[in-house]
């Protein structure tokens, strides 16, 4: 199991993972190669990322791509997950006899509509969590989304005040993050899969020693995001992109680093899920180390339309994808 993190904010949603793929030899030691790209299209306007174990990955991929149009939508993925999942995992099992496997999925995507519901409290909580965590009489003049202040006005002109369950409509794209696990052995209610959705401001995260710790994205992290402090953050350029990329990515590499998570490493992918498709930052990737300076890590770029990679102690190819990887004949040995 690697490292995935998939956090939803009400403009912006984003898919993390690394790079890693984890080799268990015949002796039982392992071998990592930090060459494999974790995540996947399901059409333009539906991503998703992976961990666990390739040859299952890959299988499920094949099969929700073939089962879901390019014009369909998110709420289609629940349905053919709902309808799918278990057939899909007894094909897998008779196909390959393979019957200790499992993979968790992180997908985002988009509905039909521009009307982007909001809980109220944790849209409170998220906004506010920087000023807090600064102290009493601080201040800071906070970046907010025009859209979001347009449906708080809206909503306290109608209703007074937001209570604890109130929520807002802001004139943004239906924007929904679903997490799927899967695997060859019943989770609940004679299912083989269990999926969850993640509502908006909510995050979701697979990684190692998952029953053992806990890795929680800080408020201040998701504010520092969607609300970031006026000037900190320059839009010339698609730098807002480079900007979050860079603090999901310093997220990811310390939590990573401080559970000396072995199965975690390589490039730090992040990708910014969109309705007009996904997008990531290309050539150096940066992160911030805890003294505030900045580090390179490696880089991704795309050359004649192929992802390629750059690690850290220079060496550089082209990524692997999880379909590649997953039809190997040694696949049952290999994990994301």
């Amino acid at each position: 199991m690697t490292l995935i993190l998939g956090v939803h904010m009400a403009t912006k949603t984003f898919l993390v993972s690394d790079t890693r793929l984890t080799r268990q030899r015949s002796d039982g030691s392992f071998k990592y190669e930090d060459t494999i790209n974790k995540s996947f299209y399901l059409n333009k306007k539906t991503s998703g990322i992976a961990a666990g174990h390739v040859q299952l990955a890959a299988f499920v991929i094949k099969k929700l791509r073939d089962k879901f149009p390019e014009s369909s939508f998110m709420k289609d993925l629940k349905k053919v997950i709902d309808e799918s999942a278990n057939e899909i995992i007894k094909e897998f099992v008779n196909t390959t006899m393979m019957t200790n496997q499992s993979t968790a999925m992180i997908f985002a995507g988009f509905d039909q509509g521009k009307k982007k519901k909001i809980g109220a409290a944790i849209l409170g909580q998220v906004m506010s969590a920087e000023l807090v965590a600064r102290g009493n009489g601080s201040y800071m003049k906070q970046g907010v989304p025009n859209q979001i202040k347009t449906a708080l006005t809206e909503s306290l002109m109608k209703n007074g005040t937001l209570g604890a369950d109130s929520f807002i409509e802001a004139d943004l794209p239906n924007s929904r993050m679903f997490s799927l696990k899967i695997g060859t052995r019943q989770y609940n209610d004679g299912n083989f899969y269990q999926l969850e959705e993640v509502e908006c401001y909510k995050y979701v995260a697979f990684y190692p020693d998952q029953e053992f710790k806990k890795v929680t994205v800080p408020n201040t992290l998701l504010s520092s995001i969607e609300f970031p402090e006026t000037g900190t953050v320059s839009y010339k350029d698609d730098g807002f992109i480079y900007s979050d990329a860079t603090k999901l990515m310093s997220f990811v590499r310390r939590v990573a680093r401080e559970n000396d998570f072995k199965n975690v490493g390589g490039n730090i992918f992040s990708m910014m899920v969109t309705p007009e498709g996904s997008i990531f930052p290309t050539g150096d990737i940066a992160v911030k180390k805890e003294d505030g300076t900045t580090e390179i890590i490696g880089a991704i770029d795309s050359i004649d339309n192929v992802l390629c990679y750059k690690l850290p102690d220079g060496s550089k190819g082209q990524f692997q994808t999880i379909e590649g990887v997953g039809g190997g004949i040694t696949a049952n040995q290999l994990q994301i």
